[in-house]
Formats: C-alpha cells, sequence, structure tokens
C-alpha cells in the first residue's frame, strides 16, 4: 500500500545533555559558533521552483565543528603545560569521534552582559 508523504517539522526542542566526563570546557560567541559552522547551506540549495531549500546539518559535521573551534579557543589562550594536554586530548577525541560518529561535545547557551554565549563542554562518556 502507498501511503502519503508526511511532512516533517524540525524539532525546536534542545537536545539533551549527554552525561561526560569533562576533557575540557570554553564560552565562545554566538558570532564564532557561527562561523565555525559553516556558510549556510540554504543559500546553495534551491528546489524545483526555485525556492531557497535548507538542508539540516548533520550531527556528525556539527559535532567536528564543535571540536575544532575548541581547540581554536584553547590555542588562543596562554599555552600551558596544562592547555596543551587538554588540546592533546580533544585531538584524539575528534579522532575517536571521526570513527565511532557518538556525540562528544554538549553545547549550552548562556546569558553573559546581554549577550549569548555558548558554552562547550568536550568529554568522553561517563
Amino acid at each position: 500500500a502507498v501511503r502519503p508523504v508526511q511532512r516533517v517539522e524540525p524539532s525546536l526542542e534542545r537536545a539533551p545533555i549527554v552525561p561526560l566526563e569533562p576533557l575540557a570546557a570554553v564560552e565562545i560567541s554566538a558570532d564564532a559558533l557561527h562561523e565555525a559552522l559553516g556558510p549556510s547551506q540554504q543559500d546553495r540549495h534551491k528546489d524545483t521552483n526555485q525556492h531557497r531549500v535548507c538542508r539540516p546539518m548533520s550531527a556528525f559535521r556539527m559535532q567536528q565543528a564543535f571540536l575544532h573551534v575548541l581547540l581554536e579557543a584553547l590555542l588562543a589562550q596562554e599555552q600551558t603545560k596544562t592547555i596543551m594536554k587538554q588540546c592533546a586530548a580533544i585531538t584524539c577525541v575528534q579522532r575517536w569521534h571521526t570513527d565511532r560518529r557518538q556525540r562528544c561535545v554538549n553545547a549550552v547557551p548562556l546569558c553573559r552582559d546581554g549577550q549569548v554565549v555558548w558554552q562547550l563542554t568536550v568529554g568522553v562518556a561517563a
């Protein structure tokens, strides 16, 4: 039996926080996060009626972008042994994530001085 296609609306609910044993945490601006996620795919794709189409970003790509921006934020700080160890651990998590594709970064929006910042926490499953 043929069934009609049902429209699926994107969820606006926040993704649950995954319990992680934290390796590092940083706060980044919304602009830095948008830059890390890359240009909007909506500007590149059009449907058959020439309407802009927004394709959702994969969870894998988003997690990799979070890991990248975490590394950049840590490397922008004063280079201490602790920071270098955190960077090395995040690099290992990046490779692990490429193989396993399991969530390893929690992103939580916070309000600081009237601005939205994102707290990114990278870790391994607790």
